[in-house]
């Protein structure tokens, strides 16, 4: 709901809902009062204007539900996951190729990170495991 924005009333967003992480922890994702009272009212205005709360998992239904004070068949889950396209490569020279396209010099090694930089997502014990891994030979 990082992007919600209000929209005309005759228009009913559907809005996703990951977890409630800034709801249930909000001085690791915003630490002045003043950005925690601003998500506050965003996310009650986002409720009272969406046609549909989904969310990622049932967990995250529970929880939304919870939060929000809807009843959990209210909240649609629909998946993240991964599609099938997204398998790993067979080739070598496929993944030479891919690696080239993004700078990266051939065979080496690399870790992708699609989610945020938010302290309650933790990346410096990635960072630091890369490293780790980096200082191994292969």
């Amino acid at each position: 709901m990082y992007t919600f924005f209000p929209v005309p009333a005759r228009l009913r967003p559907m809005v996703t809902v990951h977890d409630t992480i800034a709801e249930r922890h909000p001085y690791l994702v915003f630490p002045h009062w003043r950005n925690r009272l601003f998500w506050k009212l965003k996310v009650e205005w986002a409720v009272r204007q969406t046609a549909q709360i989904i969310t990622v998992s049932n967990t995250a239904r529970a929880s939304v539900s919870e939060y929000v004070g809807l009843d959990p068949n209210a909240v649609r889950v629909v998946s993240d996951a991964v599609s099938e396209e997204f398998r790993p490569g067979h080739s070598p020279a496929q993944l030479d190729r891919l690696r080239a396209a993004h700078g990266l010099a051939p065979g080496g090694r690399f870790i992708l990170c699609v989610g945020g930089i938010s302290p309650h997502k933790n990346i410096q014990p990635l960072v630091e495991a890369f490293c780790s891994l980096m200082d191994r030979s292969p």
